[in-house]
Parts: structure tokens; sequence; C-alpha cells
């Protein structure tokens, strides 16, 4: 774009020869052209009527269509001010007049090659972009019109386009839920925004479908760090939503029950160990897999005489005679409990003060849920006065088989003394029979 004719004719011949060349006699009739056909790069004068160079260069840079395409400033002036003052309204090289044909060439060529390379980045960035596995979106410009929608946010937004559109425009269904006020405020603060488990009713298709959404709303800048519109990253988490408070609910239900059985639990384990600290003529006693004493009952302070401040924390080989102890006793019934299952015995036992008592004892082994035994079971029951009575017995008994062997004898001894007189005795009762049926000759008589 120049307004000199002899400008436009002399650039036209020089470039002709490699590149297809439109002209423009000022900068509106340029901006015109462009939007129709957009070029692969712009030289323009700076100094034109109704719009000039620098003006072109930011409406250039303004649209997201045209921002891209380098351009070329061409001026009289000269020196390094004027070349700042062009470059900061956003062009990307300045040339100034008079120029020769090979230095105009060689930045030509220099900015093609750098805008194919920022093209070819463009459109990776643009190809990741759409093939994104999450919802991606751009908003350009103040109004945050959709620049840009990848098909993961067309999908979630249950649309075919919103190109061109704003937000309100897009879905005229959030109006009043604040999402245009956020959008705005991070266009204005330059401030990320993140939104957890947003909720909202959405219009897909043909029904409102209610949804949860995380979204992030991030700032998006140019090379002089001013932001130009907004990155829309979202991702619909209603499966997830709902799944977890399915799952809370359950999970709330489960605890209640849990809850209600645990009670009932500690009920019946409160009235368990009621009932066993309350019986009085069983001692029983919880040992852990040492053989050390861990628990203690009425029955066990009744029968052993211990108090259980006494005796928890101490082996309960405490109760057993010294000989029993060098016989390995109490270990022998241990491992029996652990190979077994259970063990008994019967046998004297020692109280506190060194008394002894009949104690009949049948122990169990306690097992975890991988099956190793964790401790055992000791029931202790004082059979004194049974054992007492049966060793009496066995004592009257005793006696009754001695008094039974002397009675023998003295019935075996009687029963040969008396033989002989009973011979007589039968020998003379028989004759006296005889002479009275007269039948006793008269040597015999």
């Amino acid at each position: 774009a120049d307004d000199n004719a002899d400008m436009r004719a002399y650039l036209t011949r020089l470039l002709s020869t490699n590149y297809n060349v439109v002209t423009a006699g000022n900068g509106r009739e340029a901006l015109e052209s462009i939007l129709t056909t957009a070029p692969d790069i712009i030289l323009t004068d700076v100094m034109m009527p109704q719009m000039d160079g620098f003006e072109l260069v930011q409406h250039l840079k303004a649209n997201p269509q045209t921002r891209n395409i380098p351009v070329i400033l061409l001026s009289a002036r000269a020196g390094e001010e004027a070349t700042v003052e062009g470059l900061a309204t956003g062009a990307d090289d300045y040339l100034t007049k008079p120029f020769s044909a090979k230095e105009l060439l060689s930045r030509i060529n220099s900015n093609l090659k750098i805008a194919e390379s920022q093209n070819n980045s463009v459109r990776q960035v643009y190809n990741l972009f759409m093939s994104a596995p999450v919802a991606i979106a751009v908003l350009a410009g103040e109004d945050l019109r959709f620049e840009m929608a990848n098909e993961k946010y067309l999908e979630l937004a249950g649309k075919t386009s919103v190109i061109g559109k704003t937000v309100e425009e897009a879905f005229p269904e959030l109006e009043g839920k604040g999402i245009r006020e956020l959008l705005a405020g991070v266009y204005r603060d330059s401030i990320p925004f993140y939104g957890n488990e947003f909720e909202f009713d959405l219009v897909r298709g043909n029904k409102t479908e209610h949804l949860y959404v995380n979204f992030t709303y991030s700032p998006l800048k140019d090379t002089e760090d001013v932001t130009t519109g907004v990155m829309v990253i979202a991702m619909d988490v209603t499966d997830m939503v709902l799944a977890r408070r399915e799952m809370e609910q359950a999970v709330a239900e489960r605890t209640r029950e849990l809850t209600i059985a645990n009670i009932e639990l500690k009920q019946s384990e409160e009235r368990y160990h009621r009932m066993v600290d309350e019986v009085e003529d069983y001692a029983i006693i919880l040992l852990d897999k040492n053989g050390i004493v861990q628990n203690w009952n009425k029955g066990a302070e009744k029968i052993k005489g211990y108090k259980d401040d006494e005796i928890i924390g101490k082996s309960f080989e405490t109760f057993y005679l010294e000989e029993d102890l060098r016989k390995g006793v109490p270990r022998q019934l241990i491992e029996e409990a652990r190979l077994h299952g259970k063990a008994s015995r019967e046998g004297w036992r020692v109280k506190k003060g060194g008394a002894t008592f009949w104690g009949s004892i049948l122990m169990t082994a306690l097992h975890d849920e991988a099956g190793d035994v964790i401790g055992f079971s000791k029931v202790t029951r004082d059979l004194t006065d049974r054992k007492i009575a049966e060793d009496k017995l066995l004592e009257y008994s005793n006696s009754l088989e001695e008094q039974n062997r002397e009675l023998e004898q003295f019935a075996y001894a009687a029963s040969h003394d008396m033989k002989e007189p009973l011979r007589k005795i039968l020998f003379f009762g028989s004759s006296l029979q005889d002479r009275i049926t007269g039948t006793v000759d008269a040597k015999s008589e």
C-alpha cells in the first residue's frame, strides 16, 4: 500500500517475478483488500491519506484473522526513533526509503521464513488444540467472542458451532449464572479463575441437562503482555460427581449400619465382660501368646486370691507348683493348645499366699483372621471339695478292700478248720438215720 503510484509500479516490477502482487493507494483500500483475500506479506507506506500505515497495522494486528500476517513498514523517516515507533505499532519490520532492491528482497524473504515458521508452530498448536482430550475454547477481545473451539468443547456445549458468538449469544440459558462476569474479570485483571464442580443447567440439543463441570479461565496475552482474550479449559465431571455422591450415600448408609452394629457389638461386649466379670465360680482369664495375664474377673480373684492390679502383666506360671514348673507343665499346656486348639488339665495349683487348690483348667487358643495364634483363654474351676471327697471315697474304698481281704482270709481258715468236725457230724447223722430205718447190721450197730 502506497499513495505514490511510481512506488507502487516499482514494487510491482520488482516483486512480480516471484510473487503475485496486489496494490492499494491508501490504508483503507489496502485493509478492504486484505480482508477479502489474505496475502502472505504486506508492504505499506507510513504516510498515506484516509488511513496511514500505523493505523493499518493496528487494524491488522487487532484482527485474529490477519494478526499473524507479517507487515513491513516503508518510510522516508530515518533514524532509531522512527524505527522504534514503527515497530511499536505492531509492524514486523521497518525499512527506510530509499532502499535497495536487494535489501527489500532480503527483508521480504526473511519475514516470510519467520512467518512460515510461526505458522507451522501455530498449526501444530492448533492441531494439538483441536485434538485435545478436554474441552478447549478461546474467546477474543473485550466482548469475548469465540475465536476457536475444539470438538470436545462443542460436544460438551451441545453445539455445532460457537465461532464469532459471545457467551451470551452461544449460551443464553447461562444468563444470570455469573459466567460472563467471571470471564470479564479474568480479561480485566489477567488473573486465572478455577471452577470446581460448577453446577448449572445447559441446553444440549433439544433437552436441558443438569451438569457438573470443572473449568479454568486463563488470560491470553500478546508479546507486549497485554491481555487479548481468555482461554477456557473445561471437563464434564457429571458422571464422576453423581457416582461419588452415590458412593458417599452408600458409604453413609453403610457407616450408619456399622455404627448401629458397633453399638450393638459394644453393648454385647459390655454384657459379655459384665457377665465374665460377675462370674465367681470360674476364673476366666485372657492370656497373650506368651502366657502373660491380660484380664482378671471376680471368679479369678475369688479362686486364686489375687486382685487384678496384682496379677495382670505377670505370667500364668505364677499359679503352678515348683514341681510342675520343673516338669514344664505350663509350657506343655500352651503348646498343646497352640497345636490342637485347646488343652485341659487337672491338678494342684497355687493361690496367693502359697495355699493350694485342685483346679480343672481348659485353655483355648485364640486366632486372628490369618489363623495365627494371638493369645489364649483360660478357664479354671476350683474342684478342691470334689477332690477331697474323691480322695475320702478312695480311702474308704481301699479300707473296704482291705477288710474284704481279711474276711476272705478268715473264711478260708474257718473253712479248713471245720472240715473234720463236719465230716464226723455227717457220719453220725447218717448212721442215726440208717438205724432208725433198720438198715444197720449188728456189727455196725
